[in-house]
């Protein structure tokens, strides 16, 4: 099996817990999609690219900036998720948002096409990063802007409470050090630079990185935040979990969450994100 049928499989295999946790999710990554917003330069006529969209972050975004002037297109690999974008779109009255199933890698879209092209928290998960910027290149206008924001340092609380504990439970035969940062996962860019290299290797100009750290709120128990967060990481992790014996699965969920208490304040958890932010210029 390829990197990208796993990646697609896995993706859809997580369709049922984004029609459950999008809300939530929207709430938890509101400061990314503000960010990102900001990196692209998103303003009212703009014809936008949003890549991996998912089930709408941040597309439902741009589509409010950019206004009725303006278009987005909303994309992602799996075409399932792309359904509750076309539904959140109508039921917002955003008539000027459209979706299209499309691989990062090789875009169904002609040359100088967009003003802009986004991708929040995807571009790590590709084989071919290199690739991927090239064809954000070729479909944007000349002086375009590309916006993308990757993960940082696995070293933040949001991963060092739950994959860094997983990782301990399972033999590197059995699963990828969350760390690992030779290939497609989401470290795949976490070394400061890195993301910026890769745009200025295929010609991007006026290109900037900066690491933040986000709120990254749940509106929940830490018992919760465990659940969409393991609902959400596909079948592979949940299914490594499940493999557990009984008792070593309730402690290493105990874990887990006993980590995520330390970072609740009342009825929120927020561990905050720790991600790398770009932009560049065609």
């Amino acid at each position: 099996m390829s990197i990208k049928d796993f990646f697609q499989r896995e993706w859809a295999g997580v369709a049922d817990a984004w029609r459950k946790w999008g809300d939530e999710v929207r709430v938890q990554s509101a400061a990314a999609t503000e960010w990102i917003c900001e990196l692209a330069q998103i303003r009212a006529g703009m014809l936008v690219l949003d890549l991996a969209s998912g089930v709408g972050d941040p597309a439902l975004e741009l589509a409010r900036r950019v206004g009725p002037t303006g278009r987005v297109t909303a994309t992602d690999l799996v075409a399932g998720p792309l359904a509750f974008v076309e539904q959140a779109a109508r039921t917002e009255g955003l008539t000027w948002l459209t979706t299209q199933s499309a691989d990062m890698e090789c875009l169904p879209f002609d040359d100088a096409t967009f003003d802009a092209v986004t991708c929040r928290l995807g571009i790590m998960f590709s084989a071919e990063p290199a690739r991927v910027l090239r064809e954000i290149q070729r479909v944007l206008k000349p002086g375009g802007r590309a916006a993308l924001i990757a993960w940082g340092s696995h070293r933040q609380p949001a991963f060092s409470s739950t994959l860094s504990v997983i990782g301990e439970y399972f033999s590197p035969e059995a699963a990828a050090p969350p760390h690992q940062t030779d290939g497609p996962g989401p470290f795949q860019f976490e070394l400061p630079g890195s993301l910026s290299s890769e745009l200025q290797a295929v010609g991007f100009a006026a290109v900037q990185e900066e690491q933040r750290v986000l709120p990254w709120p749940f509106r929940g128990s830490a018992e919760q935040f465990w659940e969409m967060f393991s609902e959400l990481a596909g079948p592979s992790l949940r299914q490594a979990v499940a493999s557990l014996e009984p008792e070593k699965q309730r402690a290493l969920i105990q874990r887990i969450v006993d980590n995520l208490r330390a970072h609740q304040q009342g009825s929120v958890v927020d561990p905050t994100a720790l991600v790398i932010g770009c932009s560049a210029i065609a």
